[in-house]
């Protein structure tokens, strides 16, 4: 399963401290950066193509051409302004229960799902709590998660902003008979970094509400200019 950190050359800047979030926390988990310029960092880069090629409105288009760029049966997305707080715990693989047979889709690593006040229990097991979420509204959310990919190519079409994805998508998926689990002990906790376009260092507008701890903005701050 391959992981990736989605950007874009209007936010190569979140790059170095994404992966400084994520070696401090999630350092046992490659992860490769895709986009379209590399960013002046070291780190594993795919290019998916000319910045210029692809506006806001073919975010879409980009996603689908990185997803036929890769083997992988599962995919695990993250975008640049997910800055990891915490450490992750080590994970058997999500992946194990995206099965064909079950139509899931998606197996979300955050609070997303349990929040969205629409779910179902459906099992337990030594590590999980796992539910179903049963409404339509933004079952398609790009918060951190593992995707079958032969399905989200499925519900993918061109031509759409990331946010026409995560709403028209909802209902595609929804139509198709996909499938989105999540569960309550959220493996992946971290704070949305960007808001409106600007580094948001408060979190307060999170629900939960979240943010870094002070040691980690300093570093950022320190390291970065942030």
């Amino acid at each position: 399963m391959k992981t990736y950190c989605l950007t874009s050359d209007k936010y190569n800047w979140c790059i170095g401290p994404f992966l400084h979030q994520w070696k401090k926390y999630a350092h046992n988990w490659d992860i490769t950066v895709a986009g379209f310029t590399k960013p002046d960092i070291d780190c594993d880069f795919v290019s998916i193509g000319k910045f210029e090629d692809y506006p806001v409105s073919k975010w879409s288009d980009a996603l689908t051409k990185l997803l036929k760029m890769t083997d992988d049966k599962y995919v695990c997305l993250f975008l640049e302004d997910y800055w990891l707080i915490r450490p992750v715990p080590a994970l058997k693989s999500p992946a194990i229960f995206l099965d064909d047979n079950n139509a899931i889709i998606r197996f979300d690593l955050t609070s997303d799902t349990m929040c969205s006040g629409y779910i179902s229990r459906i099992e337990s097991n030594d590590r999980y709590d796992l539910f179903e979420r049963t409404n339509k509204d933004y079952c398609l959310s790009l918060q951190a998660g593992v995707w079958n990919k032969e399905f989200l190519l499925d519900v993918l079409i061109p031509g759409e902003t990331p946010w026409q994805v995560e709403l028209n998508g909802s209902t595609r998926l929804s139509e198709k008979g996909y499938r989105v689990i999540g569960t309550s002990q959220w493996p992946v906790m971290y704070t949305i970094a960007v808001n409106k376009g600007m580094l948001d260092k408060d979190g307060k507008w999170q629900w939960p509400a979240r943010t870094l701890n002070r040691a980690d903005w300093k570093e950022l701050e320190q390291e970065f200019g942030i």
